[in-house]
């Protein structure tokens, strides 16, 4: 299940909270995190469901609540493909509340209770790897694979880390296994190994030539019919740097923004994209090519 994977990538998400919280709240939040590195699970899936009550309580309409985007990697991205969106700060920290709450049902083995909380934080920030992820393994875990396979698709549409997506990939590669599907599972696992490589994958393989003795195997040759075959785009890093350069780009001529006004993830994710599409800068920002 890519159990060790999943908890590295759980670990690797800070929950950011945003900075007008009130001091109330935000002494819930960190009880919650206090009872939950104290391992006292129960305890802290009470305190963290009646967290969710009071701020559902204080929502208006979940319809209108500003959209959170872990960096401006993931927003810039957003709004390069729904122009209309229109950012904001949520006032509440609700999504992080309902992340808190449906990844510590999942650590208190209660699969099915997490759907409605994860499934909601996802559509709170949904652009977050992190959110995508927990909710892919609630499904998991209360074999609901076709629904899983939809968000694993889904988060591979704007997820841009390496590790990420090959984690992706590699959930994707568990649902065939669990479908018997063993020779498009091989297929998947060989693609992550390209991506990011991971002892897991080759544990998987290793399974894979066991259950699929004597059966001709798919080799990453390939590739191109195999995706298109099974309707999986799992290569997204090349499309999405193309979105963002074109985003920045219309607003570097336009004026409305210079490359010295992009954060810290921008910078460097600006850089990396370059790099990807072996694009070249000039001393004055602009491509040679």
């Amino acid at each position: 299940m890519d159990e060790n994977n999943y908890e590295l990538i759980r670990k690797q998400h800070e929950v950011m909270l945003p900075d007008n919280i009130d001091p109330e709240t935000l002494e819930r939040f960190k009880v919650i995190e206090k009872l939950k590195k104290d391992h006292e699970f129960a305890r802290a899936v009470d305190l963290a469901q009646e967290l969710v009550t009071d701020l559902l309580a204080q929502t208006e309409d979940i319809e209108k609540v500003p959209l959170h985007f872990d960096n401006s990697v993931q927003e810039t991205l957003y709004l390069k493909r729904h122009p209309d969106y229109v950012p904001g700060e949520p006032d509440l920290p609700l999504y992080q509340a309902l992340y808190s709450l449906g990844s510590l049902l999942i650590e208190c083995k209660y699969p099915n209770e997490a759907i409605d909380p994860l499934k909601l934080s996802l559509s709170l920030s949904p652009y977050s790897p992190y959110e995508a992820i927990e909710y892919i393994e609630a499904l998991k875990q209360i074999g609901d694979l076709d629904e899983a396979e939809k968000v694993i698709k889904y988060a591979l549409s704007f997820t841009y880390k390496p590790e990420q997506i090959a984690h992706l990939i590699r959930s994707l590669g568990f649902i065939y296994i669990e479908r018997e599907k063993y020779d498009i599972a091989r297929m998947l696992y060989l693609i992550s190994i390209e991506i990011d490589e991971s002892p897991i994958a080759y544990e998987e393989l290793a399974y894979i030539s066991v259950k699929n003795e004597g059966i001709p195997e798919l080799n990453l040759r390939n590739l191109d019919a195999f995706l298109k075959e099974n309707n999986i785009d799992i290569i997204p890093q090349y499309k999405i740097a193309t979105e963002i350069l074109e985003y920045l780009y219309d607003q570097f001529e336009n004026g409305q923004l210079d490359i010295e006004d992009l954060d810290d993830d921008m910078q460097d994710y600006f850089e990396e994209a370059l790099d990807l599409l072996h694009i070249d800068m000039d001393e004055d920002g602009e491509s040679k090519e």
